[in-house]
């Protein structure tokens, strides 16, 4: 089983793009704090106002390893039919469990 770890994403204020990193608050709103690292030892680090509405935890992963989120709608496997809500609880795992994604018409 991967080990979850603890991250984030938000919603950009400005553009409407999700960003995924670390979630910081601050007296003007909350914000999402991105690391990127380019090279071995060059690390770029930055914050991007996001919604607070938007906020949402890593949870785990489904049936094909894809990141699942606090408020993900995901469909059991063998059961599609049966489509539920991720929420953060520890040791849930998602294995059986697939992500509706939001271009998916089915």
């Amino acid at each position: 089983m991967k080990n979850v770890p603890i991250k984030f994403r938000g919603e950009d204020i400005i553009s409407g793009e999700y960003h995924y990193g670390d979630y910081v608050t601050r007296s003007e709103g909350c914000a999402i704090r991105v690391r990127e690292n380019d090279k071995l030892f060059d690390l770029h680090e930055y914050e991007i106002a996001v919604k607070p509405e938007s906020v949402a935890q890593l949870v785990g992963y489904d049936a094909n390893g894809d990141e699942v989120y606090e408020g993900d709608k995901i469909f059991d496997v063998e059961y599609p039919a049966d489509t539920v809500t991720a929420e953060l609880f520890p040791c849930v795992l998602f294995r059986y469990y697939k992500l509706i994604k939001e271009n998916d018409n089915d």
